[in-house]
């Protein structure tokens, strides 16, 4: 009975994926796109976007506080832990998809296009999308470190998660239960974080 209803949802998904790139002409039509979400999943550019935040607090606390220890221990500190936290979220998602070892979309129906960039997907799993998920977690920090539970903060990574998951989605390297379910693991994360730290 479970085998039956997960391949009728699987089914419904693959249709979900067949229409996006339908409506949107497919992968090719939206490489300008595509390669925006390469710019902000790109680890060099996080990594840039870490020190300027980091660095950021630390000017901040610096008017705060003045030039102290505290600072300089803040600073580390956070560095640190954000590094930490990315390191950990990376881990968890690569473990579940080895125990998953769910076949990425355009693998499982001929009718779905893909469309690879510098890295051939198809060697590695589609559950849970490590892309939605990590990107949850590392702008949900560098925002909330920015400027802590803003409207604003929400807006712009629902902007983000919400252009993630149309490129994932239109590129056929994720079903839908792959992006909730990245994002539910994110969202775990941030709150056992939030408990730990």
């Amino acid at each position: 009975m479970l085998t039956i209803l997960s391949q009728y949802i699987f089914n419904i998904e693959i249709k979900f994926i067949i229409l996006i790139q339908y409506l949107f002409k497919g992968p090719e039509k939206n490489l300008n796109i595509i390669k925006c979400g390469k710019i902000i999943t790109n680890k060099q550019y996080q990594n840039q976007l870490i020190s300027y935040s980091v660095l950021f607090a630390f000017i901040k606390s610096i008017f705060a506080d003045g030039i102290s220890f505290t600072a300089v221990r803040i600073f580390i500190e956070i560095f640190l832990k954000i590094h930490f936290i990315m390191y950990g979220s990376k881990t968890i998602n690569f473990h579940i998809k080895q125990t998953c070892k769910i076949c990425r979309p355009y693998l499982e129906d001929t009718n779905i296009q893909n469309i690879t960039i510098k890295k051939d997907k198809s060697k590695s799993f589609s559950f849970p999308s490590n892309s939605i998920q990590n990107s949850y977690v590392f702008y949900w920090l560098i925002l909330n470190l920015i400027s802590p539970y803003s409207y604003i903060n929400f807006t712009i990574i629902s902007i983000i998660i919400g252009l993630l998951s149309f490129i994932k989605t239109i590129r056929g390297l994720h079903y839908l239960h792959d992006i909730i379910s990245a994002l539910f693991i994110g969202k775990c994360i941030l709150l056992g974080v939030s408990f730990i730290l």
